[in-house]
């Protein structure tokens, strides 16, 4: 938290943190700054930023008949410390939850050869290195838009056009080379 002094700290899973990391935390919430103290030697560094938490609910579900914060465990103090608390329920929905993970395994099922496990899919990768002469053969083979697949995209016909990759890319060039007026 000193490093972001006058900053903002993001801390996730913060239900998980240990007690000391909690003491630790509520320490520099309340003052505004951390004391060490290692041989022999007492200094008190800044640390004046917001902090933005993230946590789970005690069992994995939110209970709405009780306070968040006997839904999240974590001491009264603590939670006080923060100005908003933001609660975000995932409503229980088999079809919809059912919708998303059939779109994240279309997405993972279907990679390039050299591509490895996770790796995100760069868009502007080689934007910088695209030529600029005009191949007239490449620009009658360009799709402005993506063809709907069934295995990429599922069964439901989608209204939404989604423009190809190739298209982005050539577009993004161009964008670069413009000077805005």
């Amino acid at each position: 938290m000193v490093l972001a002094d006058r900053g903002i700290v993001c801390i996730d899973e913060f239900d998980k943190m240990s007690d000391i990391d909690r003491t630790a935390i509520h320490e520099v919430m309340e003052q505004g700054r951390v004391t060490i103290s290692k041989a022999g030697i007492h200094a008190k560094l800044n640390a004046r930023c917001s902090v933005l938490a993230a946590a789970n609910p005690v069992y994995g579900r939110y209970d709405e008949y009780k306070n968040p914060m006997d839904n999240i465990g974590m001491q009264d103090s603590l939670l006080s410390r923060f100005d908003l608390l933001f609660i975000v329920l995932d409503v229980m929905d088999p079809e919809h939850d059912a919708r998303i993970a059939e779109h994240v395994l279309r997405i993972h099922r279907f990679r390039n050869p050299g591509e490895q496990d996770g790796e995100p899919i760069r868009i502007d990768g080689d934007v910088d290195n695209l030529a600029t002469y005009e191949d007239k053969e490449e620009e009658e083979d360009m799709e402005v838009y993506v063809k709907h697949d069934n295995l990429l995209h599922g069964q439901k016909k989608n209204t939404q056009k989604i423009c190809s990759l190739q298209f982005l890319r050539k577009y993004i060039h161009v964008a670069k080379s413009m000077s805005p007026v």
